[in-house]
């Protein structure tokens, strides 16, 4: 299992508090807010898009995956 994953679950088991912050969205905006809720609460971030969104023939946002994975590296910068 990942590491933070299995440190989450074991905090989880213990009683304490804590989650991440997930969003499915391909849209800049939203990725933007939850960046930066991200940061405020210290939570790790997941960021899904649906098939519709981003796919290998660019979805309807015109991203492929790879597209898709550059733009959510480089808003986190």
């Amino acid at each position: 299992m990942n590491p933070f994953l299995a440190t989450l679950r074991e905090r989880h088991l213990q009683g304490e508090i804590g989650g991440m912050t997930a969003v499915c969205s391909a849209h800049p905006d939203v990725l933007r807010v939850a960046m930066r809720t991200a940061l405020e609460t210290g939570h790790a971030l997941l960021v899904e898009a649906t098939v519709n969104q981003v796919n290998p023939h660019g979805g309807y946002t015109g991203m492929t995956p790879a597209a898709f994975a550059r733009q959510v590296g480089e808003m986190g910068r």
